[in-house]
């Protein structure tokens, strides 16, 4: 997963999310079992590769769109929102290069609120639509 290197590095280098306590609690598809809160997830839910007329058998599609998705726990409803503000303004409409990966657009697609009552956290998820170049 190639956006995988683009969120992670993108995160943990925004300094609001620093501040709100993310810097080193970021994770592709889940935490580590132990983890304190606040921290964040994120992973691919849908996988799109986009062919064209270009494309040969056997060879990459020319770019590939993924759907990520990300989650913030946190025991704190401010914070979880403070996070959101923060992850959309570092990621969505992103285009160009980071880590080696060439970002055709990374788009913020939608919210999503939950309350886990056994372990009494807050979970906000954000979704994003990425297309990526091969």
């Amino acid at each position: 997963m190639k956006i995988g290197k683009v969120i992670f590095d993108k995160l943990s280098n925004d300094s609001t999310l620093n501040s709100l306590g993310y810097s080193t609690n970021i994770y592709p598809t889940m935490a580590q079992q132990g983890v304190d809160f606040p921290y964040i997830t994120y992973s691919v839910v849908d996988d799109e590769p986009i062919m064209s007329k270009s494309t040969s058998a056997g060879s990459l599609a020319d770019i590939d769109e993924k759907k990520i998705e990300i989650n913030i726990f946190s025991e704190s409803y401010s914070n979880i929102v403070d996070a959101s503000v923060a992850i959309i303004k570092s990621l969505n409409r992103f285009k160009g290069t980071n880590n080696s990966v060439v970002v055709d657009s990374i788009n913020y697609d939608d919210t999503n609120d939950n309350f886990d009552q056994t372990r009494a956290v807050y979970i906000r998820t954000l979704d994003f639509i990425t297309r990526v170049k091969n």
